[in-house]
């Protein structure tokens, strides 16, 4: 069968050979296959050629070493290492059948990596068999040089080998999570709030408007969001402005609508299309189910006025029910077994409708870590605002958490709110049938 060589090297950038080319030769010259530039590579060091089903290596003008033992002429195997000259370039050998060529997959990543695992055992059990007899019989300074040089190369290609691995991992959560997206993002929506703010001195009114996250948590079409989402008036600078200056909340006049990720939500005009998805004043399939008990305190504002605001605490929740349509719920699960730098994924809508292109609302996910389990979870990840409501995904796909707010005006660090609260604000029969997973 046919194949690929790859030669990887601390000193030169990989190398790929096809088992088509009849002879490869490798050195110094600018004529060669393979120009090496290096004091200590010949003119025409050797070459390297294909012949039933086997890569072979042939000695010409200078020494070449394969595994430590010099060779004159050799078959060529995944794992070998392979030096042209005592001290020169130190190569990695990888082959690769010609169908599945690519540039390091992971899956090849990952043979190669087995492969050098047993193979560094057995070198390392050769160098100390070495070295004692290197001892015994009292070994002059050169092979004493020739010893340390081969175990600094080793310590160098173990470097590699870990950040081989630590390549590999990363690439797996990546694709863990690519799936876990393509999942639930149909269970994740843009959630769009406006409501009157009417002013009695001036008899004007203003639109409170906001937006946010929110997720699927039952297959009957309860979503859960934040409650500073769909009733933003109750919470910091919009509670501070509408004390100071003597609006009047039209609560009954509010306007709250939502669509899937996938699912059009603006006209062709570039206008909300109401038409679509749900909402409470059009279509009516959108309603207020529940609402975390309000938590308030009391702060002066910069005029000397007092004023309520809610805080900023674990009753920050709200449940909406969209009538209609078929719901895949996203599984909760107790934020307990988590550990610092676990690996999670946020699904939400950062800078809401603004940063949509299209007329087709996206979610968009981003990877993070958890930094500490606590009442609260604290994710290191980039919060922006509109992802108030989305879910905390981990690998096993269950969410442990929704987002809340940042930490302290921090555009990297985020406080999450434990899914063991929204279990708590959900009606009783669902409750009692998701508790299994707390």
């Amino acid at each position: 069968m046919k194949s690929y060589l790859h030669l990887i090297s601390e000193d030169f950038p990989p190398f790929s050979l096809s088992s088509s080319k009849k002879r490869v030769w490798i050195g110094k010259s600018e004529t060669s296959d393979l120009p090496l530039s290096h004091p200590l590579v010949k003119e025409k060091h050797g070459y390297l050629f294909f012949e039933k089903g086997t890569w072979w290596i042939k000695a010409k003008e200078g020494k070449i070493f394969l595994n430590g033992k010099e060779v004159q002429f050799s078959p060529l195997r995944s794992g070998d290492l392979l030096q042209l000259g005592l001290q020169g370039p130190l190569f990695l050998i990888s082959i690769t059948p010609l169908e599945s060529r690519e540039e390091l997959k992971v899956s090849h990543l990952e043979d190669i990596l087995r492969s050098l695992s047993f193979r560094l055992k057995l070198l390392y059990g050769i160098l100390f068999l070495l070295l004692g007899l290197l001892i015994f019989w009292s070994p002059s300074f050169f092979e004493k040089q020739k010893l340390r040089h081969y175990e600094q190369k080793m310590e160098q290609l173990k470097q590699k080998i870990q950040w081989l691995q630590k390549k590999l991992e990363h690439s797996r959560l990546e694709k863990s999570f690519q799936a876990l997206q393509k999942q639930w993002e149909k269970s994740v929506v843009f959630i769009y709030t406006e409501v009157p703010l009417y002013h009695p001195s001036t008899q004007k009114v203003e639109k409170l408007i906001s937006f946010g996250t929110g997720f699927a948590v039952t297959p009957l079409g309860h979503i859960v969001t934040n409650k500073h989402v769909v009733q933003p008036w109750k919470f910091g600078h919009n509670a501070e402005k509408i004390a100071t200056q003597g609006y009047v909340v039209l609560e009954d006049s509010q306007k709250i609508a939502l669509w899937r990720s996938g699912e059009v939500f603006r006209t062709p005009k570039g206008q909300l299309d109401f038409q679509k998805g749900y909402n409470n004043f059009l279509l009516r399939n959108l309603f207020i189910s529940r609402v975390a008990e309000d938590s308030w305190t009391y702060r002066r504002s910069r005029s000397g006025k007092t004023y309520r605001v809610h805080r900023d605490d674990q009753r920050d929740l709200l449940l909406l029910r969209a009538v209609g349509g078929k719901w895949n719920p996203i599984p909760l699960a107790s934020a307990k077994r988590l550990e610092k730098l676990d690996p999670v994924m946020i699904l939400g809508f950062p800078e809401g409708m603004y940063i949509i292109e299209s007329n087709v609302v996206q979610a968009s996910p981003c990877l993070g870590s958890v930094r500490k389990v606590e009442d609260n979870l604290y994710i290191f990840a980039s919060f922006i605002p509109g992802i108030s409501g989305a879910p905390v995904l981990t690998e096993d796909g269950t969410a442990v958490g929704i987002c809340t707010r940042v930490y302290r005006q921090s555009e990297t660090l985020g406080v999450c709110i434990r899914s063991l609260y929204i279990l708590e604000l959900l009606p009783r029969p669902l409750r009692e049938k998701l508790k299994k997973n707390f």
